[in-house]
């Protein structure tokens, strides 16, 4: 089984990604680990990896015969849906998800909740716009996966 994960920050993709994992066994690869690694000049911080880096562990993951990947719908991870046999995307109200993304920085500043970015406020700024910004079902990548598609409301 191959399932991708995909809706807005604070949608719940990486919890239902992590628990669908545990509960099958099937690995599980967080996309924002691809884009971004630690940046060694600043202890704490991540920078974006060179796109060809991105794409060479992306190529490896999507050649796994059984995957659950999440992410919030980049372009340059189509591929992994086009491969995928389900497309899971989590359409919740922007209130929920601004709610939750309000909680989770709470959280990683409190130390309660592990993130691979530092939570600062230009971080939660980002993560505001990005939750505001977002069109949910109407995004047009997730068009021509209509018939694999499940959206849970």
């Amino acid at each position: 089984m191959r399932l991708y994960i995909t809706g807005g920050v604070g949608s719940g993709k990486t919890t239902l990604a992590r628990r669908l994992s545990a509960a099958t066994g099937i690995p599980c690869c967080h996309l924002d680990e691809l884009v971004y690694e630690p940046d060694p000049d600043n202890p704490g911080d991540d920078r974006k990896r060179p796109p060809e880096a991105r794409d060479a562990l992306f190529a490896e993951v999507i050649a796994r015969p059984r995957y659950i990947i999440e992410d919030a719908g980049r372009e340059c991870f189509a591929e992994g849906m086009r491969r995928a046999d389900r497309v899971i995307f989590l359409d919740l109200p922007r209130r929920v998800r601004l709610f939750r993304v309000v909680r989770r920085w709470i959280r990683q500043n409190l130390g309660l909740e592990a993130c691979i970015y530092r939570p600062d406020w230009a971080m939660l700024g980002s993560m505001l716009r990005w939750t505001m910004e977002y069109r949910g079902g109407a995004r047009p990548n997730l068009l021509p996966f209509a018939g694999k598609l499940v959206a849970l409301r």
